[in-house]
Order: structure tokens, then C-alpha cells, then sequence
């Protein structure tokens, strides 16, 4: 999916560079790292999501000044902000969050049989 791709490259053009990795930080508060995306883990995939969807306008605002000497920032910023990815990350954080709580309680040691059937049905309703 190409919002997957976008965030990957957002991800990629930050940790390629110590000197990249220094300046988003600085623009940005601790807890915003976006972390690589895995084909397995997608719980790392609502992270981002979640990352991007609350942080997108100082995401593009630091990719903006970074641009200034940096091509790849001006190309991975309009990349943000085309409607089909930021559509795309509204929509997939939703989704997303409700299938990363329903894992996230499934994994628990506790887990409760019925209430976790339960809790899968309701997914498959809201996904539906």
C-alpha cells in the first residue's frame, strides 16, 4: 500500500542520517520516533499511524525547513500531503487501533475465552 510506503520512507530518510535524525528531533517532542515498519508486527504499523496522523502538520512543517537543503525532504513532504495518504492514515489509524486492541488483549496471559470472542466478533462487525 502506497501510505505504508510513504511512512517507510519517512522513517528511512530520518534514520539514514545522524544529521537528519538530530534535526527532527529537535523539531520534534520525545515519543514521536517513528519506528520500521515489519511485515509481522503490526502493531509497529499503528504506532506510526498514530505517530503521523497526531504529529502530520509538524511533520510537514519540519520536513519544509529540512527541504531547504534537502531535496529528499521536498519530495517525501509532498508525498504527506497528497488527500489519498493523509485520507489514508485517518482511515488506517482507525482500523489499525481497533485490530491492535483486539491483539494486544488476545496476547494477554489472562485472556478470558468468551470475552475475547466477543471481542473478536465485535471486530469483525467494525471492519465489516
Amino acid at each position: 500500500m502506497k501510505t505504508f510506503g510513504v511512512l517507510q520512507q519517512l522513517y528511512v530518510y530520518i534514520e539514514c542520517s545522524p544529521l537528519h535524525h538530530r534535526q527532527y528531533m529537535e523539531r520534534m517532542n520525545a515519543g514521536s520516533e517513528n519506528q520500521s515498519l515489519s511485515e509481522t508486527r503490526w502493531s509497529t504499523r499503528f504506532t506510526n499511524l498514530r505517530i503521523v496522523d497526531g504529529r502530520l502538520p509538524e511533520i510537514i512543517k519540519t520536513l519544509t525547513q529540512l527541504s531547504r537543503d534537502d531535496v529528499g525532504a521536498s519530495q517525501l513532504c509532498k508525498s504527506l500531503i497528497e488527500f489519498d495518504i493523509i485520507f489514508s492514515v485517518k482511515l488506517l489509524r482507525l482500523v489499525f487501533g481497533y485490530a491492535n486492541a483486539v491483539s494486544e488483549y488476545l496476547q494477554r496471559s489472562d485472556v478470558d475465552l468468551l470475552n475475547a470472542i466477543d471481542r473478536v466478533a465485535g471486530l469483525k462487525v467494525i471492519l465489516q
